[in-house]
């Protein structure tokens, strides 16, 4: 899930900084292209991480 973010955002969702501008993401609204890297690292990969490994279990 790492490699895949890093590919769809560009940077490593351990990378330091706290958020990044993507164009690609950028469709109206204020925060619009914008990724939240803190969100992404703290929240939204483990939440991912543990439905995956759900998935997986017998």
């Amino acid at each position: 899930m790492r490699e895949a973010f890093s590919v769809l955002v560009g940077l490593d969702v351990g990378h330091p900084t706290s958020s990044v501008y993507r164009e690609q993401y950028a469709h109206g609204g204020m925060s619009s292209g914008m990724v939240c890297l803190d969100t992404w690292r703290d929240r939204l990969m483990p939440l991912l991480t543990e439905r995956a490994k759900t998935l997986l279990e017998p």
